[in-house]
């Protein structure tokens, strides 16, 4: 089983580093700024609406395809 490598920034050489360790540092730089996960759980919340919209509007009864003039 081969795994990805990345190069370390580290002053100009190319020590491999695997790919794992990049997505780790990644995630806890994020936790760490919580402006960051608000602004993805509003992210997610949006997503989880929008993909809920035809079962949302039929818990209303109102058919998202028919016009309803005013």
């Amino acid at each position: 089983m081969s795994e990805a490598l990345a190069t370390s920034p580290a002053a100009g050489t190319d020590i491999p580093v695997p790919a794992a360790a990049g997505a780790h540092r990644f995630w806890r730089r994020l936790r760490a700024q919580r402006a960051a996960l608000v602004a993805a759980a509003v992210v997610a919340l949006l997503v989880l609406v929008a993909l809920a919209a035809p079962l949302l509007s039929a818990l209303e009864g109102q058919d998202p395809t028919t016009y309803h003039p005013g």
